[in-house]
């Protein structure tokens, strides 16, 4: 879709009212707006207001034109999402004359965070690179949304300063709440500040400047010798923990995260490789299908397992790891709750959860020498940041397997 702002009257010398051309597929439409400027301050190459000192309100007009244009994309996804089809040319002529060019309703912080909140769950939000973001995540935003409505229920878009963001993570620490935890917060609220100053809500640039606190999750994985106990204990008396052992298996065995595992089907997989499109980031993945894959995949006939919800699974797959011997021992776990620095001990058992599949996977092919690129190609991490976070490998394992490596050179030599 391309969406350009024209000058009525380029050549007038005064003001002129302003053209927007809609082009998508092979339909066209042109709507006049309720905006006007004089051309000597149109910028013809971006088909926005050029910022002078003689037209000191060009961020403001150019904000509305962002605001339009936004409003039409929105328009064009929800026909398109809902009907699995395109508008016709008058079909969106109709949704961007009643939704877009009437008078654009003024919202408050909260009206507009729930709308973003209810486009997110239609799945009538784009990432940056067109792909629709996931209607799940609307789940985070509620959490949050409802966490500042706590703090201050007439909080509004100026309202969100740097003595705000100060006192807010006072108020999130207060509330015992994880570094981690309080950084998705403050991401969230940028993200909603961000959209919302796009769309032309308000002009407070102050939330760029806020830091999404975090510190390394201390979470564990499982090695291969402790995923094959787990592969091997009987569970045949009971059916449903048998069923969440072998989903979890998958999901160790591929690195798919559990909201991709679980919609695991016989289509997406082929010639011994799975190919299948991330729920979080719409990318597609290539997997290759391990051993234990394919015995879990005979053993249920060619299909896959039957998937349960994320919180179901997670307790579930705990009753299941609580029976293998070497998942009985203490762990320490360190993190910053309510401010404060926490260690707890707890069973190893205790600390497993959906998220050790895909920690498992990346950790277990790193230390088996695997090229970090091509693990992230498989696992779909876009960046190396944020597939190091994975790797969870201790300094003893760091150290050995330099070892190893500096063994086999020396052999190598010797042999020479």
């Amino acid at each position: 879709m391309k969406i350009k702002f024209y000058l009525l009257r380029p050549d007038s010398k005064t003001e002129t009212g302003l053209l927007v051309s809609v082009s998508y597929k092979t339909e066209r439409l042109r709507l006049g707006i309720d905006e006007s400027i004089n051309p000597k301050f149109w910028n013809l190459k971006t088909s926005r207001a050029r910022s002078t000192p003689s037209f000191p309100q060009a961020p403001e007009f150019n904000q509305r034109l962002e605001s339009i244009k936004s409003g039409i994309e929105k328009c064009y996804y929800e026909f398109l999402n809902e009907d699995n089809q395109p508008p016709t040319k008058e079909q969106l002529r109709t949704l961007i004359q009643k939704n877009v060019l009437s008078k654009q309703k003024i919202l408050s912080f909260f009206d507009f965070y729930n709308e973003f909140i209810e486009d997110t769950a239609r799945g009538a939000r784009l990432t940056k690179k067109g792909k629709v973001v996931a209607p799940e995540s609307s789940k985070q935003y509620r959490v949050a949304y409802s966490t500042l409505k706590e703090y201050n229920p007439k909080l509004n878009f100026n309202d969100i300063t740097d003595k705000f963001y100060s006192n807010y993570l006072k108020f999130l620490n207060s509330k015992g709440l994880a570094i981690n935890t309080i950084g998705d917060q403050i991401k969230k609220l940028k993200t909603v500040m961000a959209a919302s100053y796009k769309a032309g809500y308000h002009r407070n640039e102050a939330f760029k400047d806020f830091i999404k606190l975090s510190e390394p999750a201390d979470n564990i994985y499982l090695s291969i010798p402790e995923l094959k106990e787990i592969e091997n204990l009987n569970l045949t008396s009971n059916p449903s923990l048998d069923r969440v052992r072998d989903l979890f298996l998958i999901g160790a065995f591929t690195g798919l995260r559990q909201s991709d595992f679980s919609r695991l089907r016989p289509q997406h997989i082929k010639k011994g490789f799975i190919t299948i499109d991330q729920t979080k980031t719409g990318e597609d993945v290539v997997i290759p299908v391990h051993s234990i894959v394919k015995k879990i995949i005979a053993k249920y006939n060619g299909n896959l397992p039957a998937a349960i919800s994320g919180q179901k699974f997670n307790e579930a797959i705990k009753e299941v790891c609580k029976q293998v011997p070497c998942l009985i021992g203490n762990e320490s776990k360190r993190r910053t709750q309510g401010g404060l620095k926490i260690i707890s001990t707890l069973q190893k058992w205790e600390m497993i959860s959906s998220h050790t599949c895909r920690r498992s996977f990346c950790t277990n092919q790193y230390l088996a020498g695997m090229p970090t690129l091509t693990i992230m190609a498989v696992s779909g991490h876009e960046t190396e940041t944020s597939f190091l976070k994975y790797i969870k490998v201790s300094k003893n394992e760091h150290a050995e397997r330099m070892q190893e490596v500096w063994e086999k050179k020396e052999n190598k030599l010797m042999a020479v």
